[in-house]
């Protein structure tokens, strides 16, 4: 992904960021069906389980977690 999102930079031309904006929202589309296909398929799971977290530690770790998650995504799209 890093390498995508550094051609952007390097790529100035519009044409060249529509093609790597339909690029990523194929690629985002096609991962969501994906991963709700094999959820659908494989179901519910008896041991699965959340857990709260345990410490500030914890809480910052899922803060950065996800700060990540869709900044990348951002980024990308």
């Amino acid at each position: 992904m890093g390498s995508i999102t550094s051609m952007m930079v390097l790529v100035p031309s519009m044409r060249n960021m529509r093609l790597f904006s339909l690029f990523t929202l194929f690629t985002t589309t096609f991962t969501a069906v994906y991963m709700a296909s094999v959820s659908l398929k494989q179901g519910l799971s008896a041991e699965a389980a959340a857990q709260p977290p345990r410490g500030p530690a914890d809480v910052f770790s899922a803060f950065s977690n996800t700060l990540f998650a869709f900044g990348s995504h951002c980024m990308l799209l």
